[in-house]
């Protein structure tokens, strides 16, 4: 999940895995794999960033997780 901000300053949070496409037109227009568009205050690259960073973190998580966790077993 990513944190962004409408033009008129409400923060909101979008799922990363729903964007399809984000555009710059002058503003930074989101479009989701649903077809809802959201025109939001940060620039592409920050979006793309923050997407990234999401993303990253997932990664790390699970590296972690399978690292440190018991392994999961079939109870009968």
């Amino acid at each position: 999940m990513i944190y962004l901000t409408r033009l008129h300053g409400e923060q909101f949070v979008l799922n990363e895995d729903c964007v399809e496409r984000i555009e710059q037109r002058p503003d930074t227009t989101i479009t989701t794999v649903d077809g809802h568009c959201y025109t939001v205050t940060e620039s592409v690259g920050a979006v793309v960033d923050a997407v990234t960073a999401s993303k990253a973190a997932v990664v790390a998580l699970a590296k972690v997780m399978a690292t440190t966790s018991p392994p999961l077993r079939v109870v009968e």
